[in-house]
This record gives structure tokens, sequence and C-alpha cells, in this order.
């Protein structure tokens, strides 16, 4: 997996936020990224008060599992007052072999709203993986804000021009919570918003368990994720 002498495994966390003017931090784990054979990366931003926490994560998909996989992974601070697209766009994806990244791992689908600096973060950094053809998301657990706007640009679609994950056919959502009431709109919002721009995802693949014993709960009534396979009236990729 990897060669004689390469380092296996790399972690950096650091929340100072001049961690991304640091030539030796960024340099280190560029060097790792591109010596390892790695084709995924694991993406999240999270908006904290003062900007966003973002991490990347790049590893081989073969090996995920595997307790000698290795890995790279960078946790750091991007402050308000940044110029978070330019940032992400030129110093924190080209840490990335962009080349060889095809698989993508989200910690959900990302959602469709205001502008908050996550957002930006997120959208600079999906305009960079050209090459990701699968998508790996967890299920929406959160609600949308107040100001949420079905009408506003997606993350996942972008400009189109220059559309977001330009290659991507295949999604896997693995759903596991509650029945949110919006949980539906925002996966068809963002299946359709891509079927519009003329990048259609071809494949979806959704994974459900009810809990932990994968069991319904007695007397509990069918949700529309069971049933919406059966369904004449829908277009499963609008």
């Amino acid at each position: 997996m990897t060669s004689p002498g390469t380092l296996r495994r790399l972690e950096i966390e650091c929340d100072d936020r001049h961690i991304t003017d640091s030539s030796l931090a960024l340099d280190v784990f560029a060097t790792s990224a591109h010596g390892l054979q790695v084709n995924a990366v694991y993406m999240h931003f999270r908006d904290v008060l003062d900007g966003v926490v973002a991490v990347i994560s790049a590893s081989c998909l073969e090996y995920r599992h595997d307790p000698d996989c290795p890995w790279a992974t960078f946790k750091f601070f991007i402050p308000k007052t940044a110029d978070i697209a330019a940032l992400v766009t030129t110093r924190m994806m080209p840490l990335l072999p962009l080349e060889r990244i095809t698989h993508l791992f989200l910690e959900c689908l990302p959602l469709q709203g205001a502008s908050l600096p996550f957002q930006v973060a997120l959208g600079a950094a999906l305009a960079r993986l050209e090459r990701v053809h699968t998508l790996y998301a967890k299920d929406n657990y959160r609600f949308p804000w107040s100001n949420y706007s079905p009408d506003a640009p997606h993350a996942l679609v972008g400009h189109p021009h220059h559309p977001n994950l330009p290659a991507l056919r295949a999604l896997y959502v693995s759903y596991s919570r509650g029945m949110f009431g919006d949980w539906w709109r925002r996966i068809s919002g963002a299946l359709a918003a891509r079927k519009r721009a003329g990048h259609p995802i071809n494949s979806v693949h959704i994974l459900h368990k009810w809990g932990t014993n994968i069991q319904r709960p007695e007397g509990a009534a069918v949700t529309p994720l069971e049933t919406f396979h059966e369904r004449q009236d829908v277009d499963h990729l609008s």
C-alpha cells in the first residue's frame, strides 16, 4: 500500500488561525497525502463562533476497514475574516492528490440555504474534486435554518459552467435517524438540482435502519422511505 520508508499515518490538529500560513504544516501533510496510494477523502466543515473548523482525511478505499490502512488527516481552523473560498481552493485542496480522488465521504448531504461560512468552504472544496464519481453521506439530521431557501444554489451543483463534482454518478446515503419532515425535500432537491444542471446522479442507494436492532417498532407506521421505490408517480432521479 505504501513504498518502503513512506510515513503510513499522519494526523495534524491545530486551532491556531494562522495554521494555513504555515508552509511546514502544509508541506508535511501534502507530502504524506501524495505519498500514500489514496483514492478517497473524508471532508467535514462546521461553523464555529469565529470561523469554520475543517477536517480532511485521505485514505485508500479498498483498505478503509483494515487496521493498518494508511491515512493522512488534517484538522484546522479557518477564520471568518479570511477569504474562505480562495483559501480552500488554493491552499487546502492542492494538499490532496486530486487526480486520484474518486470517492468522497461527507458527514451529511449538503444543505441548501444561506451562504454561511461552512457552505462557502464546502462549495469551494467540491468544485476541485473533478474525479469523484461516488459520494457517501449520512442522513441530514439537522433542521434547516430559519432563512432556508429551496431556491438557493445547492452545493452539490455549483456554477452551471463550472459544476461541483462534475463526474459524480453514484450516491450512497446512510439513513438511520428519525424521519424529520424535510429530509426527503433535501435529498430530492439535491437530485433535481443536478438533473436540471445537466449532471444527474444515475445511481442512488439508501440504507435505512430503524435502530440498533434494525426492526420496526411494534405498531409503527410505514415511512415514505420504505415505499418510495414502489411509487409509480415518483421520478427517483428528479
